[in-house]
């Protein structure tokens, strides 16, 4: 939003012999003090830049703007630089302190090249003060002249969200008519940006900008572009799950047909093991138990089932083979003590 227009103003005497800025070259220029001196100050070493006057050639006096017309008509200034809009200000207060002291209407330059100086500085922009802007008797300027002129934005940041942005501009626009029986000359000057502009200086926030095309709409025209926003992440994400899941429950399920196989294993190996081979197949035995339990899956039933029927079919073979095995040893034991002299 643009708050208002400041006319940058180089004001000199009726009898003055300045015509244009690159005749301040050497001189003095008084300024209104105040919490914008400096950057006042600032643009006018961009526009002596322009006419090729280096800034450091013309000397600054700051002072109060009644103070200005006595400096001048004593010659301590060849001439002021104020910055205010017009109808109030310190463009107003300096010309009239001039007029005053020099007994006549001051004269305000125009920038016939206005056009270029703006596509060099974008920050100023070309500006029509009407005939009687900063005075009304005598007119100042007598004729309608093309000056320079920054402006104040009401800015936000980028980040902020569209349907907020499209409250504060519809805010200010519905309190400008209440501003206007406050401070009209305040509220006259706060106007739209050029939502058409194609290089601006500063963009139209996308919210705002949506609401001076299209004017207002409902809430959830304004919700439905976040819902999509936010919506299209959500539905990628969810995919993203729902396939880490399934990969994840597939490795589990080709771990738990590994251990089977290898419970199989064991069991058709058991059958001919001698006991230090049947000793490392318990052990392999019970490993693949631990892998059948961490890989097993509360969802799959049909696998639970012949996980448990591999562990047991293994289960018994090593233990009849156990058995067998311990049978064996007896029997030799009885051998020995039968023939007492084979042990000797």
């Amino acid at each position: 939003m643009i708050l208002r227009h400041d006319a940058v103003a180089v004001i000199v005497p009726h009898h003055g012999s300045i015509s244009s800025l690159a005749d301040l070259a050497g001189k003095t220029i008084a300024i209104p003090v105040g919490p914008a001196q400096n950057e006042n100050s600032h643009a006018l070493d961009l526009l002596l830049s322009f006419y090729n006057v280096a800034p450091d050639s013309v000397k600054r006096e700051f002072m109060a703007a009644e103070d200005i017309g006595p400096a001048v008509e004593h010659k301590r200034a060849a001439a002021a630089v104020a910055v205010g809009s017009v109808g109030g200000g310190d463009v107003v207060d300096t010309v009239a302190s001039i007029g005053r002291a020099a007994k006549g209407a001051p004269k305000v330059l125009g920038f016939d090249d206005a056009d270029a100086i703006v596509k060099r500085f974008p920050m100023f922009e070309s500006y029509d003060v009407p005939q009687g802007g900063f005075r009304a008797k005598p007119s100042v300027p007598d004729d309608t002249v093309t000056m320079l002129a920054v402006n104040y934005r009401f800015v936000v940041p980028v980040t902020m969200l569209d349907i907020v942005a499209d409250a504060i501009g519809r805010s200010i626009l519905r309190a400008k008519a209440q501003l206007m029986n406050v401070a009209p000359i305040a509220a006259a000057q706060i106007e739209t940006p050029d939502v058409n502009d194609q290089n601006p200086l500063l963009p139209v926030h996308p919210g705002f900008a949506a609401y001076l095309s299209n004017g207002d709409q409902s809430f959830f025209d304004q919700a439905q572009r976040y819902l999509y926003i936010f919506g299209i992440p959500l539905s990628v994400a969810a995919s993203l799950l729902t396939l880490l899941v399934s990969t994840l429950n597939a490795r589990g399920a080709r771990k738990e047909r590994e251990a089977m196989q290898r419970l199989l294993r064991i069991a058709h190996e058991v059958a001919t093991a001698d006991r230090t081979r049947l000793e490392t197949l318990e052990n392999e035995f019970h490993a693949a138990v631990a892998d059948c339990i961490a890989s097993s899956s509360d969802d799959d039933k049909a696998d639970q089932w012949k996980t448990s029927i591999a562990i047991q079919h293994a289960l018994q073979r090593i233990q009849r083979r156990d058995a067998a095995h311990i049978k064996g040893l007896a029997k030799g034991r009885d051998h020995f003590a039968v023939f007492p002299s084979a042990v000797r």
